[in-house]
């Protein structure tokens, strides 16, 4: 069974819409094929000399000009469809792995990080019990100091005392000198 005109259009007109279903890259493609489709018939007309007795003849050529350059598209179509997903996949991996590669950063710096907050903690707390220590010794330091001259004032004081009571207790102008020059020694 030959196809009739209006099914020779049809498939044309379908290879025409198919490509605005597939895209770019096909919508190239099935542009070819509706040009190619209409060549064959332009082609197969100019060729008939009777349009009865050739008629069948040219439909049959549409048909099959028309079904070749369809399945072309499909082919190409096809094609398409797997360079694109091809595309895709190699997208998804270098995705995947960059997502790797960012985790393992993400890692390490956490990990540094963690290290370097243990070694400052760690100085930090060594620094403290350095200066703790030294607080203590310097606070040890000040009390003997303080001590120290708490009782160098007491015994210089008691020694003052001593040296006026001799000063008031002397009745004559030698136990006066006496009492002063005994002072005066105790002094330096």
């Amino acid at each position: 069974m030959t196809p009739t005109r209006s099914e020779t259009r049809r498939a044309v007109q379908d290879a025409g819409d198919a490509p605005e279903k597939a895209g770019e890259a096909g919508a190239a493609a099935g542009r070819k094929t509706v040009r190619d489709a209409a060549e064959a018939i332009g082609e197969a007309a100019r060729h008939s000399s009777t349009p009865a007795a050739n008629g069948s003849d040219i439909s049959r050529r549409t048909a099959d000009a028309a079904e070749h350059n369809l399945q072309a598209a499909a082919g190409d179509l096809r094609g398409t469809v797997e360079r694109s997903t091809e595309a895709a996949g190699e997208v998804a991996g270098a995705v995947r792995e960059m997502t790797g590669r960012a985790v393992d950063q993400l890692g390490q710096v956490s990990a540094t990080q963690d290290r370097a907050v243990g070694e400052v903690a760690g100085r930090t707390q060594r620094n403290l019990d350095v200066m703790m220590r030294t607080g203590t010794t310097l606070a040890g330091g000040f009390q003997a100091i303080m001590r120290e001259w708490a009782d160098t004032t007491r015994s210089v004081m008691q020694c003052n005392t001593d040296g006026l009571n001799s000063i008031l207790r002397a009745r004559t102008p030698q136990d006066l000198l006496a009492a002063q020059s005994e002072l005066l020694s105790a002094e330096l």
